[in-house]
Protein backbone atom coordinates (compact mmCIF):
# COMPACT_ATOMS: atom_id res chain seq x y z
CA UNK A 1 0.00 0.00 0.00
CA UNK A 2 1.52 3.30 -1.12
CA UNK A 3 0.23 5.44 1.71
CA UNK A 4 0.77 2.98 4.55
CA UNK A 5 1.14 5.54 7.41
CA UNK A 6 -2.23 7.11 6.55
CA UNK A 7 -3.89 3.71 6.36
CA UNK A 8 -2.48 2.32 9.61
CA UNK A 9 -5.05 3.89 11.99
CA UNK A 10 -7.89 2.47 9.89
CA UNK A 11 -6.22 -0.94 9.72
CA UNK A 12 -5.93 -0.95 13.51
CA UNK A 13 -9.56 0.10 13.95
CA UNK A 14 -10.77 -2.55 11.53
CA UNK A 15 -8.66 -5.20 13.26
CA UNK A 16 -9.97 -4.17 16.68
CA UNK A 17 -13.60 -4.30 15.53
CA UNK A 18 -13.12 -7.78 14.05
CA UNK A 19 -11.31 -9.00 17.18
CA UNK A 20 -14.05 -7.79 19.52
CA UNK A 21 -16.82 -9.18 17.30
CA UNK A 22 -15.05 -12.53 16.91
CA UNK A 23 -14.62 -12.88 20.66
CA UNK A 24 -18.33 -12.14 21.17
CA UNK A 25 -19.24 -14.65 18.48
CA UNK A 26 -17.07 -17.31 20.08
CA UNK A 27 -18.78 -16.76 23.43
CA UNK A 28 -22.13 -17.09 21.67
CA UNK A 29 -20.99 -20.21 19.83
CA UNK A 30 -19.78 -21.83 23.06
CA UNK A 31 -22.81 -20.87 25.16
CA UNK A 32 -25.83 -21.36 22.92
CA UNK A 33 -27.32 -24.87 22.62
CA UNK A 34 -27.42 -26.17 19.06
CA UNK A 35 -30.33 -24.91 17.02
CA UNK A 36 -32.46 -27.54 15.31
CA UNK A 37 -30.95 -26.95 11.87
CA UNK A 38 -27.42 -26.95 13.29
CA UNK A 39 -28.05 -30.37 14.82
CA UNK A 40 -29.44 -31.48 11.46
CA UNK A 41 -26.28 -30.37 9.63
CA UNK A 42 -24.21 -32.12 12.28
CA UNK A 43 -26.07 -35.36 11.48
CA UNK A 44 -25.29 -34.75 7.82
CA UNK A 45 -21.60 -34.50 8.72
CA UNK A 46 -21.77 -38.07 10.04
CA UNK A 47 -23.26 -39.25 6.71
CA UNK A 48 -21.27 -37.39 4.08
CA UNK A 49 -22.74 -37.35 0.59
CA UNK A 50 -22.56 -35.19 -2.52
CA UNK A 51 -25.97 -33.74 -1.80
CA UNK A 52 -28.88 -33.57 0.60
CA UNK A 53 -32.53 -32.80 0.18
CA UNK A 54 -32.30 -29.03 0.60
CA UNK A 55 -28.60 -28.07 0.42
CA UNK A 56 -25.30 -29.04 -1.20
CA UNK A 57 -22.71 -30.77 1.01
CA UNK A 58 -20.50 -27.79 1.91
CA UNK A 59 -21.73 -27.26 5.46
CA UNK A 60 -21.58 -31.01 6.22
CA UNK A 61 -17.99 -31.26 5.00
CA UNK A 62 -16.96 -28.18 7.00
CA UNK A 63 -18.51 -29.52 10.21
CA UNK A 64 -16.99 -32.96 9.63
CA UNK A 65 -13.51 -31.44 9.25
CA UNK A 66 -13.87 -29.35 12.40
CA UNK A 67 -15.37 -32.01 14.65
CA UNK A 68 -12.83 -34.61 13.51
CA UNK A 69 -10.18 -32.39 15.08
CA UNK A 70 -11.99 -30.80 18.03
CA UNK A 71 -14.89 -33.13 18.84
CA UNK A 72 -18.63 -32.58 18.74
CA UNK A 73 -18.83 -29.59 21.07
CA UNK A 74 -21.12 -26.75 19.94
CA UNK A 75 -18.22 -24.33 19.41
CA UNK A 76 -16.40 -26.88 17.25
CA UNK A 77 -19.51 -27.42 15.12
CA UNK A 78 -19.69 -23.65 14.67
CA UNK A 79 -15.95 -23.11 14.14
CA UNK A 80 -16.19 -23.13 10.31
CA UNK A 81 -18.72 -20.29 10.50
CA UNK A 82 -16.40 -18.32 12.79
CA UNK A 83 -13.48 -18.78 10.41
CA UNK A 84 -15.61 -17.85 7.41
CA UNK A 85 -16.62 -14.68 9.25
CA UNK A 86 -12.95 -13.72 9.58
CA UNK A 87 -12.32 -14.47 5.92
CA UNK A 88 -15.35 -12.49 4.81
CA UNK A 89 -14.20 -9.49 6.85
CA UNK A 90 -10.73 -9.61 5.27
CA UNK A 91 -12.15 -9.82 1.75
CA UNK A 92 -14.56 -6.99 2.51
CA UNK A 93 -11.60 -4.83 3.55
CA UNK A 94 -9.60 -5.74 0.44
CA UNK A 95 -12.42 -5.19 -2.03
CA UNK A 96 -13.50 -1.86 -0.55
CA UNK A 97 -9.91 -0.62 -0.33
CA UNK A 98 -9.08 -1.63 -3.90
CA UNK A 99 -12.29 -0.20 -5.39
CA UNK A 100 -12.23 3.11 -3.48
CA UNK A 101 -8.54 3.52 -2.46
CA UNK A 102 -9.95 4.92 0.77
CA UNK A 103 -8.90 3.16 4.03
CA UNK A 104 -11.69 4.91 5.94
CA UNK A 105 -14.34 3.39 3.66
CA UNK A 106 -12.69 -0.01 4.00
CA UNK A 107 -12.82 0.32 7.78
CA UNK A 108 -16.50 1.32 7.66
CA UNK A 109 -17.30 -1.72 5.50
CA UNK A 110 -15.64 -4.03 8.03
CA UNK A 111 -17.37 -2.28 10.92
CA UNK A 112 -20.77 -2.59 9.24
CA UNK A 113 -20.13 -6.30 8.75
CA UNK A 114 -19.54 -6.69 12.50
CA UNK A 115 -22.70 -4.84 13.55
CA UNK A 116 -25.40 -6.09 11.15
CA UNK A 117 -27.10 -8.89 13.16
CA UNK A 118 -27.44 -11.16 10.12
CA UNK A 119 -23.64 -11.18 9.85
CA UNK A 120 -22.51 -10.53 13.41
CA UNK A 121 -24.73 -13.24 14.93
CA UNK A 122 -25.10 -15.43 11.86
CA UNK A 123 -21.32 -15.90 11.69
CA UNK A 124 -21.54 -17.73 15.04
CA UNK A 125 -24.01 -20.34 13.80
CA UNK A 126 -23.32 -23.50 11.80
CA UNK A 127 -25.25 -22.89 8.60
CA UNK A 128 -24.56 -22.76 4.86
CA UNK A 129 -24.90 -18.97 4.93
CA UNK A 130 -21.46 -18.42 6.49
CA UNK A 131 -19.82 -20.36 3.67
CA UNK A 132 -22.00 -18.56 1.12
CA UNK A 133 -20.95 -15.14 2.47
CA UNK A 134 -17.26 -16.04 2.23
CA UNK A 135 -17.42 -17.43 -1.30
CA UNK A 136 -19.71 -14.63 -2.48
CA UNK A 137 -17.22 -12.02 -1.26
CA UNK A 138 -14.28 -14.00 -2.65
CA UNK A 139 -15.97 -14.16 -6.06
CA UNK A 140 -16.92 -10.47 -5.95
CA UNK A 141 -13.39 -9.35 -5.09
CA UNK A 142 -11.85 -11.62 -7.73
CA UNK A 143 -14.35 -10.46 -10.36
CA UNK A 144 -13.50 -6.84 -9.60
CA UNK A 145 -9.80 -7.57 -10.04
CA UNK A 146 -10.40 -9.64 -13.17
CA UNK A 147 -12.11 -6.78 -15.02
CA UNK A 148 -9.68 -4.15 -13.73
CA UNK A 149 -6.44 -5.40 -15.18
CA UNK A 150 -5.83 -8.83 -13.62
CA UNK A 151 -7.57 -11.36 -15.92
CA UNK A 152 -6.00 -14.32 -14.13
CA UNK A 153 -8.41 -13.66 -11.26
CA UNK A 154 -11.18 -15.11 -13.41
CA UNK A 155 -9.89 -18.47 -12.16
CA UNK A 156 -10.52 -17.33 -8.58
CA UNK A 157 -14.04 -16.35 -9.67
CA UNK A 158 -14.55 -19.88 -10.96
CA UNK A 159 -13.21 -21.32 -7.71
CA UNK A 160 -15.48 -19.10 -5.61
CA UNK A 161 -18.59 -19.77 -7.67
CA UNK A 162 -17.99 -23.53 -7.74
CA UNK A 163 -17.36 -23.82 -4.00
CA UNK A 164 -20.15 -21.33 -3.30
CA UNK A 165 -22.59 -23.49 -5.25
CA UNK A 166 -21.40 -26.47 -3.20
CA UNK A 167 -22.32 -24.42 -0.12
CA UNK A 168 -25.71 -22.98 -1.07
CA UNK A 169 -27.61 -22.83 -4.34
CA UNK A 170 -28.22 -19.10 -3.80
CA UNK A 171 -24.71 -18.61 -5.21
CA UNK A 172 -26.34 -18.95 -8.64
CA UNK A 173 -27.58 -15.37 -8.20
CA UNK A 174 -23.97 -14.26 -8.64
CA UNK A 175 -23.91 -15.46 -12.25
CA UNK A 176 -25.72 -12.45 -13.82
CA UNK A 177 -23.06 -10.14 -12.38
CA UNK A 178 -20.28 -12.36 -13.74
CA UNK A 179 -21.91 -12.46 -17.16
CA UNK A 180 -22.44 -8.68 -17.18
CA UNK A 181 -18.80 -8.10 -16.19
CA UNK A 182 -17.67 -10.46 -18.93
CA UNK A 183 -19.73 -8.71 -21.62
CA UNK A 184 -18.95 -5.16 -20.47
CA UNK A 185 -15.20 -5.68 -20.25
CA UNK A 186 -13.69 -5.29 -23.74
CA UNK A 187 -10.80 -7.67 -23.09
CA UNK A 188 -12.69 -10.50 -21.37
CA UNK A 189 -14.25 -12.22 -24.44
CA UNK A 190 -10.79 -12.53 -26.03
CA UNK A 191 -9.14 -13.92 -22.89
CA UNK A 192 -9.00 -17.66 -22.14
CA UNK A 193 -9.40 -17.08 -18.41
CA UNK A 194 -13.21 -16.53 -18.25
CA UNK A 195 -13.80 -19.77 -20.15
CA UNK A 196 -11.38 -21.64 -17.91
CA UNK A 197 -13.20 -20.15 -14.91
CA UNK A 198 -16.55 -21.45 -16.18
CA UNK A 199 -15.03 -24.90 -16.70
CA UNK A 200 -13.57 -24.85 -13.18
CA UNK A 201 -16.91 -23.86 -11.64
CA UNK A 202 -18.69 -26.66 -13.52
CA UNK A 203 -16.03 -29.15 -12.44
CA UNK A 204 -16.49 -28.19 -8.79
CA UNK A 205 -20.28 -28.28 -8.81
CA UNK A 206 -20.35 -31.38 -11.03
CA UNK A 207 -20.57 -34.01 -8.26
CA UNK A 208 -23.61 -32.29 -6.74
CA UNK A 209 -25.24 -32.03 -10.17
CA UNK A 210 -24.62 -35.76 -10.64
CA UNK A 211 -26.19 -36.44 -7.23
CA UNK A 212 -29.25 -34.43 -8.22
CA UNK A 213 -29.58 -36.31 -11.51
CA UNK A 214 -29.27 -39.64 -9.71
CA UNK A 215 -31.89 -38.60 -7.17
CA UNK A 216 -34.43 -37.18 -9.62
CA UNK A 217 -33.38 -33.53 -9.03
CA UNK A 218 -34.53 -33.87 -5.44
CA UNK A 219 -32.92 -30.65 -4.21
CA UNK A 220 -34.34 -28.59 -7.10
CA UNK A 221 -37.83 -30.00 -6.66
CA UNK A 222 -37.62 -29.43 -2.92
CA UNK A 223 -36.52 -25.82 -3.37
CA UNK A 224 -39.34 -24.96 -5.77
CA UNK A 225 -41.91 -27.06 -3.94
CA UNK A 226 -41.00 -25.77 -0.49
CA UNK A 227 -43.98 -24.93 1.68
CA UNK A 228 -44.54 -21.19 2.14
CA UNK A 229 -42.65 -19.66 5.05
CA UNK A 230 -45.67 -17.45 5.67
CA UNK A 231 -49.27 -18.71 5.78
CA UNK A 232 -51.19 -18.07 2.55
CA UNK A 233 -52.15 -14.42 2.53
CA UNK A 234 -52.59 -11.52 0.19
CA UNK A 235 -49.22 -10.97 -1.64
CA UNK A 236 -49.05 -7.41 -0.34
CA UNK A 237 -49.34 -8.69 3.23
CA UNK A 238 -46.64 -11.31 2.54
CA UNK A 239 -44.33 -8.62 1.21
CA UNK A 240 -44.96 -6.38 4.22
CA UNK A 241 -44.31 -9.16 6.73
CA UNK A 242 -41.18 -10.23 4.86
CA UNK A 243 -39.84 -6.68 4.74
CA UNK A 244 -40.35 -6.34 8.50
CA UNK A 245 -38.51 -9.62 9.13
CA UNK A 246 -35.61 -8.53 6.90
CA UNK A 247 -35.31 -5.23 8.77
CA UNK A 248 -35.12 -7.17 12.03
CA UNK A 249 -32.33 -9.37 10.67
CA UNK A 250 -30.39 -6.38 9.36
CA UNK A 251 -31.45 -4.01 12.16
CA UNK A 252 -34.10 -1.42 11.24
CA UNK A 253 -31.87 1.54 10.35
CA UNK A 254 -29.11 -0.39 8.61
CA UNK A 255 -31.63 -2.56 6.77
CA UNK A 256 -33.07 0.42 4.91
CA UNK A 257 -29.63 1.88 4.21
CA UNK A 258 -28.01 -1.39 3.09
CA UNK A 259 -30.71 -2.47 0.67
CA UNK A 260 -31.00 0.95 -0.96
CA UNK A 261 -27.27 1.78 -1.04
CA UNK A 262 -26.35 -0.17 -4.22
CA UNK A 263 -29.27 1.42 -6.07
CA UNK A 264 -28.52 5.04 -5.16
CA UNK A 265 -24.70 4.96 -5.18
CA UNK A 266 -23.16 7.29 -7.76
CA UNK A 267 -19.47 6.59 -7.11
CA UNK A 268 -17.11 4.78 -9.47
CA UNK A 269 -17.95 1.09 -9.65
CA UNK A 270 -21.61 1.63 -8.72
CA UNK A 271 -22.83 -0.31 -11.77
CA UNK A 272 -20.70 -3.26 -10.71
CA UNK A 273 -22.35 -3.32 -7.28
CA UNK A 274 -25.82 -2.95 -8.77
CA UNK A 275 -25.28 -6.00 -10.94
CA UNK A 276 -24.25 -7.91 -7.81
CA UNK A 277 -27.32 -6.82 -5.79
CA UNK A 278 -30.26 -6.56 -8.19
CA UNK A 279 -30.68 -10.29 -9.12
CA UNK A 280 -31.03 -11.22 -5.44
CA UNK A 281 -33.43 -8.36 -4.76
CA UNK A 282 -35.64 -9.25 -7.73
CA UNK A 283 -35.66 -12.97 -6.89
CA UNK A 284 -36.61 -12.27 -3.28
CA UNK A 285 -39.30 -9.79 -4.31
CA UNK A 286 -41.05 -12.55 -6.26
CA UNK A 287 -40.45 -15.18 -3.58
CA UNK A 288 -41.71 -12.87 -0.82
CA UNK A 289 -44.97 -12.24 -2.66
CA UNK A 290 -45.49 -16.00 -2.69
CA UNK A 291 -44.56 -16.26 1.00
CA UNK A 292 -41.56 -18.51 0.24
CA UNK A 293 -38.68 -16.16 1.06
CA UNK A 294 -37.01 -16.35 4.47
CA UNK A 295 -35.28 -13.30 5.98
CA UNK A 296 -31.74 -14.68 5.79
CA UNK A 297 -32.04 -15.18 2.03
CA UNK A 298 -31.26 -11.46 1.75
CA UNK A 299 -27.62 -12.12 2.71
CA UNK A 300 -25.97 -11.63 -0.74
CA UNK A 301 -27.76 -8.31 -1.36
CA UNK A 302 -26.91 -7.16 2.17
CA UNK A 303 -23.24 -7.98 1.59
CA UNK A 304 -23.26 -5.80 -1.50
CA UNK A 305 -25.07 -3.14 0.53
CA UNK A 306 -22.18 -3.13 3.01
CA UNK A 307 -19.75 -2.39 0.18
CA UNK A 308 -21.94 0.42 -1.16
CA UNK A 309 -22.94 2.02 2.13
CA UNK A 310 -19.33 2.18 3.35
CA UNK A 311 -18.41 4.53 0.50
CA UNK A 312 -21.62 6.57 0.43
CA UNK A 313 -21.07 9.27 3.08
CA UNK A 314 -24.27 11.22 2.42
CA UNK A 315 -26.04 9.39 5.27
CA UNK A 316 -23.31 9.56 7.88
CA UNK A 317 -25.63 10.27 10.84
CA UNK A 318 -28.11 7.53 9.98
CA UNK A 319 -25.30 5.07 9.29
CA UNK A 320 -23.68 5.81 12.63
CA UNK A 321 -27.00 5.39 14.45
CA UNK A 322 -27.54 2.10 12.64
CA UNK A 323 -24.10 0.82 13.61
CA UNK A 324 -24.77 1.57 17.28
CA UNK A 325 -28.23 -0.03 17.15
CA UNK A 326 -26.98 -3.13 15.34
CA UNK A 327 -24.09 -3.50 17.75
CA UNK A 328 -26.42 -3.19 20.72
CA UNK A 329 -28.73 -5.87 19.28
CA UNK A 330 -25.78 -8.22 18.90
CA UNK A 331 -24.50 -7.51 22.41
CA UNK A 332 -27.91 -8.21 23.93
CA UNK A 333 -28.16 -11.52 22.06
CA UNK A 334 -24.69 -12.61 23.26
CA UNK A 335 -25.51 -11.62 26.84
CA UNK A 336 -28.77 -13.56 26.79
CA UNK A 337 -26.97 -16.64 25.46
CA UNK A 338 -24.29 -16.42 28.16
CA UNK A 339 -26.93 -16.32 30.90
CA UNK A 340 -29.20 -18.92 29.26
CA UNK A 341 -31.93 -16.31 29.05
CA UNK A 342 -32.97 -16.72 25.41
CA UNK A 343 -36.74 -17.40 25.54
CA UNK A 344 -36.71 -20.26 23.04
CA UNK A 345 -38.01 -23.44 24.71
CA UNK A 346 -37.17 -25.60 21.67
CA UNK A 347 -33.44 -25.20 22.40
CA UNK A 348 -33.61 -26.80 25.82
CA UNK A 349 -34.49 -30.05 27.54
CA UNK A 350 -32.50 -32.50 25.47
CA UNK A 351 -29.97 -33.53 28.19
CA UNK A 352 -32.87 -34.49 30.48
CA UNK A 353 -34.51 -36.40 27.64
CA UNK A 354 -31.25 -38.25 27.02
CA UNK A 355 -31.06 -39.35 30.65
CA UNK A 356 -34.66 -40.61 30.51
CA UNK A 357 -33.85 -42.58 27.35
CA UNK A 358 -30.79 -44.14 29.01
CA UNK A 359 -32.93 -45.34 31.92
CA UNK A 360 -35.61 -46.74 29.63
CA UNK A 361 -33.09 -48.50 27.36
CA UNK A 362 -31.49 -50.39 30.27
CA UNK A 363 -28.39 -50.97 28.21
CA UNK A 364 -30.26 -52.73 25.39
CA UNK A 365 -30.50 -51.70 21.71
CA UNK A 366 -33.30 -49.19 21.24
CA UNK A 367 -34.64 -47.45 18.17
CA UNK A 368 -35.56 -43.78 18.71
CA UNK A 369 -38.51 -42.65 16.62
CA UNK A 370 -38.96 -38.93 15.98
CA UNK A 371 -41.87 -37.20 14.31
CA UNK A 372 -39.87 -34.29 12.79
CA UNK A 373 -36.37 -34.05 11.37
CA UNK A 374 -35.60 -31.25 13.83
CA UNK A 375 -36.30 -33.46 16.84
CA UNK A 376 -34.62 -36.43 15.17
CA UNK A 377 -31.45 -34.38 14.76
CA UNK A 378 -31.55 -33.15 18.35
CA UNK A 379 -32.05 -36.71 19.59
CA UNK A 380 -29.08 -37.97 17.56
CA UNK A 381 -26.84 -35.17 18.87
CA UNK A 382 -27.99 -35.34 22.50
CA UNK A 383 -27.51 -39.11 22.68
CA UNK A 384 -24.16 -38.98 20.85
CA UNK A 385 -25.63 -41.40 18.31
CA UNK A 386 -25.70 -44.23 20.87
CA UNK A 387 -29.10 -45.23 19.52
CA UNK A 388 -30.28 -45.33 15.90
CA UNK A 389 -32.78 -42.58 15.04
CA UNK A 390 -35.54 -42.70 12.45
CA UNK A 391 -37.90 -39.93 11.45
CA UNK A 392 -41.41 -40.54 10.22
CA UNK A 393 -42.01 -39.75 6.52
CA UNK A 394 -41.69 -36.11 5.52
CA UNK A 395 -39.45 -33.68 3.65
CA UNK A 396 -36.10 -34.49 5.25
CA UNK A 397 -32.80 -36.23 4.53
CA UNK A 398 -32.99 -38.96 7.20
CA UNK A 399 -34.29 -41.42 4.62
CA UNK A 400 -30.88 -41.25 2.89
CA UNK A 401 -29.10 -43.07 5.73
CA UNK A 402 -31.86 -44.37 7.99
CA UNK A 403 -34.73 -45.72 5.85
CA UNK A 404 -37.64 -46.94 7.92
CA UNK A 405 -37.63 -50.44 6.44
CA UNK A 406 -34.14 -51.09 7.78
CA UNK A 407 -35.52 -51.15 11.33
CA UNK A 408 -38.40 -53.53 10.74
CA UNK A 409 -39.12 -55.51 13.93
CA UNK A 410 -36.95 -53.41 16.27
CA UNK A 411 -38.20 -52.33 19.65
CA UNK A 412 -38.30 -48.58 19.73
CA UNK A 413 -39.33 -45.49 21.63
CA UNK A 414 -41.32 -42.57 20.29
CA UNK A 415 -39.83 -39.36 21.70
CA UNK A 416 -41.29 -36.03 20.72
CA UNK A 417 -42.44 -32.69 22.01
CA UNK A 418 -46.09 -32.90 23.02
CA UNK A 419 -46.88 -30.34 20.33
CA UNK A 420 -45.58 -32.62 17.55
CA UNK A 421 -47.49 -35.91 17.68
CA UNK A 422 -47.39 -38.24 14.67
CA UNK A 423 -50.07 -37.75 12.04
CA UNK A 424 -51.17 -41.39 12.44
CA UNK A 425 -51.87 -43.34 15.66
CA UNK A 426 -48.85 -44.93 17.28
CA UNK A 427 -50.41 -48.33 16.69
CA UNK A 428 -50.03 -47.87 12.93
CA UNK A 429 -46.28 -48.06 13.41
CA UNK A 430 -45.89 -50.76 16.06
CA UNK A 431 -47.06 -54.27 16.85
CA UNK A 432 -47.73 -53.11 20.42
CA UNK A 433 -47.51 -49.72 22.17
CA UNK A 434 -47.27 -48.48 25.73
CA UNK A 435 -47.73 -44.82 26.63
CA UNK A 436 -45.22 -43.87 29.33
CA UNK A 437 -45.41 -40.93 31.77
CA UNK A 438 -44.35 -37.70 30.04
CA UNK A 439 -41.44 -35.52 31.08
CA UNK A 440 -42.38 -31.96 31.99
CA UNK A 441 -39.40 -29.64 32.14
CA UNK A 442 -39.06 -25.96 33.09
CA UNK A 443 -36.95 -24.29 30.41
CA UNK A 444 -36.10 -20.67 29.52
CA UNK A 445 -39.21 -19.20 27.99
CA UNK A 446 -41.73 -21.61 29.47
CA UNK A 447 -42.49 -25.27 30.17
CA UNK A 448 -41.67 -28.08 27.77
CA UNK A 449 -43.40 -31.48 27.82
CA UNK A 450 -41.95 -34.52 26.06
CA UNK A 451 -44.02 -37.57 25.17
CA UNK A 452 -42.59 -41.10 25.48
CA UNK A 453 -44.33 -44.08 23.89
CA UNK A 454 -42.77 -47.54 23.88
CA UNK A 455 -43.03 -49.26 20.49
CA UNK A 456 -42.66 -53.07 20.46
CA UNK A 457 -42.01 -54.42 16.98
CA UNK A 458 -41.56 -51.34 14.74
CA UNK A 459 -43.81 -51.90 11.76
CA UNK A 460 -43.05 -49.40 8.94
CA UNK A 461 -44.93 -51.34 6.28
CA UNK A 462 -48.17 -49.94 7.70
CA UNK A 463 -47.05 -46.35 7.22
CA UNK A 464 -49.40 -43.90 5.60
CA UNK A 465 -48.38 -42.62 2.12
Amino acid sequence: MRNLPAACPWVLRATASVAVATLARFLLAASLPLLDDEAYYWVWSKHLAWGYLDHPPGIAVAIAASTARFGDLPWAIRLPALLCGLGTAFLTWRMTLESTRDPRSAYLAVLLLQTVPLFSLGAALAAPDGLLAFFWMLSSWALWRAVHGAPGYWLVVGLGVGLGMQSKYTMALFLPAALAAFLRSPNSPRSPFPYAAAALALLLIGPNLAWNVKNGWAAVLYAFGRDPWLPPRNPAVNLTVYAAAVLLYLSPVLGVLLLSAPLRLRAAGADFLRWLAVPTLLALLVASLLGKAKPHYILPAALVGVLALAQDHRFHTARTAGIWLGGAMGAVAVGMALFRAIPAPDLYGWPQVTERIRVLARGRPLLLIATTYQEGAQLAYATHRRYPVVVLPGKHAFAQWSPLQRWQGWDGLFVHDRRNPPADPYGNWCRETEVLPPSTLPVPGGIREFTFVRCLGFHPRTMAP
